[in-house]
C-alpha cells in the first residue's frame, strides 16, 4: 500500500513511480497476396465449382452466401465456394459476380464468377492455373484481373 502524505491523501507521485508501463506487442500476419481471375460462363455455380475442382484438383465446397449490405434495406447476396489448402498455405474462393440485387464488381459485368486465390502464388503458378482453366469447354472466358478490385470485400483472408 502506498504511503500517505501528512494530509492523509495518497501520494500520486509515488503511485505513478511504482506502476511500470507495460507494452503489448500484437503480431499480425502480413497481408496475404491475392490473385483474382474472372470467369465468363453461362453455367450454374455448382457446375463451375465442380469443373474447377476437376481441373485444379481442389475441393471447393459451397459455403454461406457472401452478403453485402448496400443500405439497411438493400442486401445483395452472392453464392460462394471455398477451399482451404493448408499444405500450400492458400485459400481458394469462387464467388458469383451477379447477385440478387446487382453485380459484386459493377465495372466487370461481363464476368460471371470470380476465382480468388489468397496466399503466395508465383507468376508461373498463376499462369498454370489460367492455362488449365482455359482448357475447359465449360468455361467460356478466363481473365486475369487486378486484385485491388476486391479489397472492399470482407473475405476471411
Amino acid at each position: 500500500m502506498p504511503p500517505n502524505t501528512p494530509s492523509g491523501k495518497k501520494n500520486k507521485r509515488h503511485n505513478s513511480l511504482t506502476m511500470a508501463a507495460r507494452k503489448i506487442h500484437i503480431g499480425l500476419p502480413p497481408e496475404k497476396q491475392k490473385t483474382l481471375i474472372g470467369i465468363a460462363c453461362n453455367e450454374n455455380d455448382y457446375r463451375v465449382g465442380w469443373e474447377i475442382n476437376r481441373l485444379l484438383s481442389l475441393q471447393l465446397a459451397r459455403t454461406d452466401n457472401l452478403t453485402i449490405h448496400k443500405t439497411r434495406q438493400v442486401v445483395n447476396e452472392f453464392s460462394q465456394y471455398f477451399y482451404d489448402d493448408e499444405a500450400n498455405e492458400r485459400a481458394y474462393y469462387l464467388i458469383q459476380n451477379k447477385g440478387t440485387k446487382g453485380h459484386l464488381l459493377p465495372d466487370c459485368k461481363n464476368i460471371d464468377f470470380l476465382f480468388i486465390v489468397s496466399g503466395t502464388l508465383s507468376r508461373e503458378n498463376e499462369k498454370q492455373i489460367l492455362d488449365c482453366l482455359r482448357t475447359s469447354s465449360l468455361l467460356q472466358g478466363i481473365f486475369s484481373l487486378d486484385a485491388g478490385k476486391i479489397n472492399h470485400l470482407s473475405l476471411p483472408y
